[in-house]
């Protein structure tokens, strides 16, 4: 069995991994008890089948999520390959260590799968999980709309504001649905808090249906976000 089967990645995703140079700008996020955080950084290199090594910036950003690198901790790593490949890469890995000195890194584990996106030239001008949204009350869908920053225990929802009739208040219990692979997933949800800004409502919202369902939605979609 070769080094890349033990890993569950083909032949095509160490070659997309591979194509990842040194210095290149990648997008690592980070879930905090708070929110979550999406920092830019630099690629450093990798050992396959081992780990991955990234820089750590003396910024105030990553100085705010310092505490939020223990081992252990879950991070997603988002990267453009350019050129034949004009691909979005992201993985989930674990945090190994965080070093200060001599030099800032960031070391994770190795993924043993990767997600890929092909690029368009009409990509949406809003990115993000498309979502029925029901109330409470009812069966049929309400509205529909957009998850994006989405993590374990909410995300902020993107709704058009054409209609002011349907704006959510805060408080309010709502459910999220998702079609995935034929099936719909449904997340019951709560309003925290909701802002217009630019032809939309942002809400933010917590989940408080089960961790199992979250768990499938940020799986099969964190190129999504």
């Amino acid at each position: 069995m070769s080094k890349q089967d033990a890993l569950g990645l083909n032949k095509e995703d160490i070659a997309a991994l591979r194509n990842l140079q040194p210095g290149t700008v990648v997008d690592v996020q980070v879930d905090t008890p708070v929110s979550v955080q999406r920092l830019k950084t630099h690629y450093i290199g990798m050992d396959i089948g081992k780990a991955f090594f990234f820089q750590i910036p003396n910024t105030h950003k990553w100085a705010n999520v310092r505490g939020h690198l223990a081992a252990g901790s879950e991070v997603v790593v988002r990267f453009i390959i350019e050129g034949g490949y004009g691909e979005v890469i992201a993985f989930k890995v674990s945090l190994m260590k965080a070093f200060s000195k001599p030099v800032s890194m960031l070391i994770t584990t190795f993924p043993d799968r990767i997600q890929k996106l092909g690029l368009r030239s009409d990509q949406r001008a809003q990115p993000g999980i498309p979502v029925s949204v029901y109330t409470d009350s009812e069966e049929k869908e309400r509205v529909r709309g957009l998850i994006i920053d989405v993590s374990k225990t909410g995300c902020k929802l993107a709704i058009k504001s054409d209609d002011p009739d349907l704006k959510f208040d805060a408080n309010k219990m709502i459910t999220l649905g998702c079609k995935l692979d034929g099936d719909t997933i449904r997340i019951e949800s709560k309003v925290k808090n909701v802002a217009e800004v630019k032809g939309y409502f942002y809400y933010g919202i917590q989940f408080t249906g089960e961790l199992a369902a979250v768990e499938i939605l940020i799986d099969r979609y964190i190129l999504a976000l």
